[in-house]
């Protein structure tokens, strides 16, 4: 191996996570051109999008010198940095410095959102969630919720408290009203209430379950955040008292400070709850964590939301057969040292030689971070280890359903404790969800939801490509969301009663389904609709600009209009916007081509489109995805993956359609999942 990237990689350890084209070009030019790095940075920094750069100086024999201000999110979230980072010297220098930062300003932003905020929901206003990153909001508002939990246990207020956590959710709700629809300041409210609701749910129970003592179980199994109560030995005593812990039962840590964005939130459910216990109280005893359990019940998920909520770095794995034990062991080496949390997704796939042969890599690493060494020996070498690190395996149950997976190995089962993931409580999820996004009659409608996709599963044909799952209804409330938002902005917020929401569900759940619906199941989907809300009609959905545009793409590719064609891709379209990855399913000769062809020139002239065509099944699969270099450890991009890096540097105002035409094989399209998934 090289060993002046290697030298670059134990310098910053987030290098590990780069191949050696990216760290080449980041070290030979992110100095001197601001743009590259401006490339890299999700890279290095998974929940900044960018950096606000400017020029602080002109040095004869360096030339111009530029300073880093800011970090902002993909969302527009931005976190104003206490002291501005020059990009000067060796890049892992100021990096270095860079991580250093951001973890001190994140420090100091919390505990002085927490002192300014001290007086609860009266005092959160727009200035405060204009001045705060969502980060900053939400650690400061789960650490006033853990001193006035309590306070309320000790005085037997708890009644008192539902109350305040009541009108605290209402004086929200208004504000994520009277906010203008998707703006950063909605997204920072939306976020807050979920936290809201969950808290007004735990004191609930703790009423429920008489608690009067905060080392009652039922207040000791929640996460509960406290200041200065970490290991102080690792700062200086200033930070040591505004160092945040979290703790649940006896399990204590600290929080990272890594800059999460907006860092994607889950609603509590037992389910989840149970899952974060589990996973904490196995890092307590020095293991792993292993969710295994059916596609689409959150294991992935859970491992990253518990993640942001102690402020760490989670990185997501695709195992396949690529993997094998020194590739493994480089990945270690990199969340060894920086800290950093992995998450292991379809572990299962690996051969079982070198699961075995891993468990020899992992278990030195959990081992040490129990004892809280300093350093630990991962295969060949002696690595400084970060004790924020943690190894995570999620996967699906082996058996016929899910091919090509085997049961782990016993050396490799000791190390992690496993969680099965197999009722996420549809209904609570739809609740909680629809409430956040502004629905008044979010629990009737809610149930509504569920009970439709219940019988949807039950009632229409087996087909491979419908799911009816958590996926698909997450997906569904979230458009249920942008349409009730949409609604709201052309009409009076009074207007918005329960009959005008179901209106909008309904309207939002034909045009999320009818794509997918195979022509037998769609008369019987339109039946259950309205059996499922019988006081909506079926009235059609109102006419847009993109139909005109439609209707003219037909003559200017020279076909006959047909509405059917006009149907299917207003559909194409309405997928488009919810999904990185659609499937269009059809017979040869059926017009899939023409369908997508009819979209793109619809869209052309609003927006800059280009089209990358792949035919998958022409080529090997390493050919397609590509390959690990057996000799230099690093990953070789095949057609696919290549082009995705090219639409991936692209500006912002070009859009781009990655097509992959032919049949589909489980043999590629499965390498697929976690990508899509991870990026939806």
């Amino acid at each position: 191996m090289n060993l002046f990237p290697q030298d670059k990689r134990n310098s910053f350890p987030r290098f590990y996570f780069l191949g050696d084209d990216d760290l080449l070009e980041l070290l030979g030019q992110a100095s001197r051109d601001a743009d590259v790095i401006q490339r890299h940075i999700r890279k290095l920094f998974p929940g900044c999008h960018s950096l606000s750069i400017r020029q602080t100086g002109d040095n004869p024999s360096e030339g111009q010198i530029y300073s880093i201000m800011a970090v902002h999110s993909a969302e527009g979230d931005e976190l104003k940095l206490g002291q501005p980072v020059e990009m000067k010297g060796d890049i892992e220098h100021w990096l270095n410095q860079l991580v250093t930062v951001v973890q001190d300003t994140l420090r100091d932003q919390i505990h002085e959102c927490y002192t300014s905020t001290t007086g609860g929901s009266d005092n959160l206003t727009e200035k405060i969630l204009q001045n705060y990153a969502s980060q900053v909001l939400a650690t400061a508002r789960a650490l006033h919720f853990t001193r006035q939990t309590e306070q309320a246990i000790g005085g037997m207020s708890l009644p008192k408290l539902r109350q305040q956590l009541k009108d605290e959710i209402n004086h929200l709700a208004a504000m994520k009203q009277r906010s203008q629809s998707g703006s950063l300041i909605s997204i920072k409210l939306r976020a807050l209430l979920l936290d809201l609701v969950h808290y007004s749910g735990v004191v609930e129970q703790l009423q429920q379950n008489n608690v009067v003592h905060t080392t009652d179980w039922h207040w000791l199994c929640q996460l509960r955040y406290y200041f200065g109560r970490g290991d102080r030995t690792s700062g200086a005593a200033a930070n040591a008292n505004r160092q945040v812990c979290v703790r649940m039962v006896y399990a204590e840590f600290e929080y990272a400070y890594e800059f999460l964005g907006q860092a994607s939130k889950l609603v509590h459910t037992r389910l989840t709850h149970r899952c974060y216990l589990i996973l904490t109280q196995a890092m307590h005893m020095g293991l792993g964590g292993n969710p295994f359990g059916p596609a689409g019940t959150g294991k992935t998920e859970c491992v990253k939301a518990l993640g942001a909520m102690l402020g760490r770095l989670v990185l997501v794995f695709n195992c396949d057969e690529n993997v094998d034990t020194e590739s493994m062991s480089l990945i270690l080496t990199g969340l060894a040292r920086c800290g950093a949390w992995g998450c292991f997704d379809e572990f299962n796939r690996l051969q079982e030689a070198t699961l075995s042969s891993i468990s020899m890599l992992i278990q030195p690493i959990q081992s040490a971070l129990k004892e809280r060494s300093g350093s630990v020996q991962i295969g060949e070498r002696q690595v400084q280890l970060n004790q924020h690190c943690g190894i995570f395996v999620t996967l699906n149950p082996a058996g016929a359903e899910y091919g090509g997976r085997q049961k782990l190995p016993g050396n490799i089962q000791a190390l992690f404790r496993p969680i099965v993931m197999q009722q996420p409580e549809p209904g609570e999820i739809a609740r909680v969800m629809l409430f956040v996004e502004g629905f008044a009659a979010a629990s009737a409608i809610a149930s509504r939801i569920v009970e439709l996709f219940d019988l949807c599963g039950k009632m229409l044909s087996a087909q491979r490509h419908y799911d009816w799952g958590l996926r698909e209804l997450k997906t569904v409330l979230l458009v249920c969301g942008e349409g009730l938002r949409g609604r709201l902005a052309g009409e009076e917020a009074s207007d918005s009663d329960a009959s005008a929401e179901m209106s909008v569900v309904v309207q939002c759940l034909r045009a999320s389904t009818m794509s997918k619906l195979a022509p037998q199941d769609v008369l019987r989907f339109e039946m259950l609709l309205r059996n499922v809300f019988p006081e909506i009609g079926s009235a059609s959905a109102p006419e847009t600009a993109l139909h005109q545009s439609l209707s003219a793409a037909f003559g200017q590719l020279g076909l006959c209009r047909s509405e059917r064609q006009m149907e299917k891709a207003l559909q194409l379209h309405e997928q488009l916007q919810k999904r990185m990855g659609v499937v269009v399913v059809g017979p040869p000769g059926c017009g899939k081509s023409t369908v997508m062809a009819l979209l793109r020139q619809a869209l052309s002239g609003h927006q800059q489109l280009r089209v990358h065509t792949i035919s998958p099944k022409s080529m090997s699969r390493v050919q397609l995805l590509g390959r690990l270099d057996a000799d230099t450890r690093q990953w070789q991009d095949g057609v696919l993956t290549h082009t995705a890096v090219v639409v991936n540097q692209e500006p912002p105002h070009m859009h781009s359609w990655i097509v992959c035409d032919g049949s589909i094989d489980p043999e590629w399209i499965e390498a697929l999942n976690s990508v899509l998934d991870d990026n939806k």
